[in-house]
């Protein structure tokens, strides 16, 4: 078994920035080999990414940490506003396009989705209204069942049979259970 695990950092970005970088030249990736980044590896596009290696799997996880707000990820319309022209954005569309995309570069690639998890102290009774409207006090186990949920919801557009990875339930698990460390 020989297993190479990579990740694409842009970090702190939400779906749809990774959208808009979709099939473009932009640079501004790192290419991380075991969480870590060689200066070979830094400003990399999407597309070097996708042509570095015959990947097995691509997995496509929503930002959700510090107050990062993910449309891609929550909603499934959402509207925004760039010097004054509103445009309508469709989660489902830009989940296929992000699908078609992998299937191009990767065709031989399984796709999942991450069920990602957010620091602790990132969760409030008011992010997100939409799941934590009502979460007092337990705003973490909440978000939990929320971003699973939603998380279904995307793997079942972008996944190849729906296939996601519940980190949040592991990470909220490590972190009730036997007092995780949420940053080191």
């Amino acid at each position: 078994l020989n297993i190479e695990a990579y990740n694409l950092y842009f970090g702190g970005r939400p779906l749809l920035t990774h959208h808009s970088r979709m099939g473009s030249d932009v640079a501004d990736y790192d290419l991380q080999r075991y969480g870590r980044t060689t200066d070979a590896e830094k400003s990399v596009s999407m597309s070097y990414a996708f042509e570095k290696h015959d990947w097995d799997y691509v997995i496509l996880q929503g930002a959700t940490h510090k107050n990062i707000y993910d449309n891609v990820l929550w909603d499934d319309t959402f509207t925004r506003t760039d010097g004054g022209v509103a445009t309508t954005y469709d989660s489902a569309k830009m989940l296929g396009d992000f699908k078609a995309y992998a299937e191009e570069k990767a065709p031989n690639a399984k796709r999942m989705f991450v069920a990602p998890w957010a620091p602790y102290e990132s969760l409030s009774a008011t992010f997100n209204g939409k799941i934590f409207a009502n979460a007092k006090p337990d705003a973490r186990g909440a978000y939990t069942a929320g971003i699973l949920e939603k998380s279904k919801q995307k793997a079942a557009v972008y996944a190849t049979d729906g296939m996601y990875l519940p980190t949040a339930v592991a990470i909220d698990y490590l972190i009730r259970y036997y007092h995780f460390p949420e940053y080191e």
